[in-house]
């Protein structure tokens, strides 16, 4: 896993993650009433988007390679996921929204779709 500087900044129920932390210090230190407040990094493996409190260790969530919005959780050394809405995400006002967020994610990040991405 890494994080890359060149990624765009992916929010999910209006909470915004950005993917290097240099974006956090530049946040921090920019001064302006308009600079993002983060929730959050994320860091992207051949096919999910991996996403941490601010530290960058603590793992919180997952966008796997269907698209799909996981809670994720490191337990003795392992991290274990479940199909759940992390807790500093929120819960989605329908579940449409629950759906879309996470695929259009996926596609900002990964620049195609998670269902044509896994098709071949």
């Amino acid at each position: 896993m890494k994080f890359d500087i060149t990624k765009p900044d992916v929010a999910l129920n209006g909470k915004v993650f950005a993917s290097h932390p240099d974006k956090l210090v530049d946040a921090l230190f920019d001064g302006s009433k308009d600079s993002t407040i983060y929730a959050g990094l994320y860091k992207i493996t051949k096919n999910a988007i991996h996403f941490f409190m601010l530290d960058g260790v603590t793992v919180i969530a997952v966008i796997n390679k269907k698209g799909v919005l996981g809670s994720a959780r490191k337990v003795d050394g392992k991290v274990i996921y479940s199909y759940c809405t992390p807790e500093i995400i929120g819960e989605y006002d329908s579940y449409m929204a629950s759906v879309n967020e996470p695929e259009r994610a996926y596609k900002d990040v990964f620049g195609i779709h998670p269902y044509w991405a896994n098709r071949y």
